[in-house]
């Protein structure tokens, strides 16, 4: 078993084509993994301008954006984002900017990782305040550091193109499936709108950045039985959003001279996306996503 991948190009251009593929990712066989790889050496989908702000040039892709949006250049993100000057986590959820250590895990919290939320879309959902405040967790406001934070210079904006980018391609691929899934969907619901209509219209996008920190010289040293589902990563779990837009991963190497952190290959070949697939007694399958490319599931 392995994922599918698809063109970029086929995906603008003839997306009537990857029916095929499609059924074979997210259908209902025992091989079907849930998962699209999206192939192009530029993913160019166009921006919507701002205001006084020139657009990311197209050029730029996805590999160069992704490397504009890591927590910080030089400096450990607990030091920048948890003993900076800015509050940079919300409450009553973590949901929202900076969390490390308050998610639970096992019964216990989750300290081997951070992470840090915003809706790329908009910072302030347009939706009734009843709503709002009953599902504070989807329609919170963003929280960001400030511009002045050393370390953080331009990362609300790098946050935000590359979420806007992977949204794009997800509308793209829900055009692409709605003939798939679509009805299925109405089946289930009393709305008549397609998946793409759902998506383009919410208000309550998630992005994450997620930052795995180094485990201590003992852990590294004896290693797990299993790292496919090591539960100090991100354990075996199901998304809850219609379509999950993934990067590939960058592995940091910070050394010991404060230098910028060089980019190397994993440092373990069990390291990545693991996906336990429907077959009964199957492994899970590890799902490789080149830099170039994006994941969705």
């Amino acid at each position: 078993m392995s994922a599918v991948s698809i063109s970029y190009n086929d995906l603008v251009n003839a997306p009537g084509s990857l029916q095929r593929q499609i059924e074979q990712a997210f259908g209902n066989g025992e091989d079907a993994l849930g998962v699209i790889i999206i192939k192009a050496s530029v993913v160019a989908p166009t921006f919507p301008r701002r205001p006084a702000r020139a657009v990311p040039e197209i050029a730029r892709g996805l590999a160069q954006t992704r490397r504009q949006v890591r927590f910080s250049a030089r400096r450990d993100p607990r030091k920048v984002l948890e003993e900076g000057s800015g509050v940079y986590a919300s409450t009553p959820t973590h949901l929202f900017g900076w969390s490390h250590g308050k998610e639970i895990m096992n019964g216990k919290p989750d300290i081997y990782k951070g992470s840090y939320y915003a809706n790329p879309l908009v910072d302030h959902p347009n939706v009734d305040e009843e709503l709002r405040q009953k599902n504070y967790m989807y329609y919170g406001d963003n929280v960001w550091p400030e511009q002045s934070e050393p370390g953080m210079q331009n990362f609300e904006q790098a946050f935000k193109d590359l979420g806007k980018l992977i949204h794009s391609v997800g509308l793209l691929l829900s055009k692409a499936c709605e003939s798939f899934v679509s009805p299925h969907v109405k089946s289930c619901t009393s709305s008549s709108a397609d998946i793409t209509d759902f998506i383009a219209t919410s208000q309550c996008n998630k992005a994450r950045l997620l930052h795995y920190f180094p485990p201590s010289p003992s852990k590294a040293q004896n290693g797990a039985e299993d790292n496919a589902v090591q539960d100090d990563a991100c354990g075996i779990h199901l998304d809850h959003s219609l379509l999950t837009g993934l990067c590939s991963a960058m592995y940091l190497d910070h050394g010991a001279d404060g230098s910028e952190p060089k980019v190397v290959p994993a440092p373990d070949p069990k390291a990545g996306l693991w996906i336990c697939p429907r077959r009964k007694g199957s492994e899970p399958v590890k799902v490789s996503i080149p830099a170039d490319c994006l994941g969705t599931l």
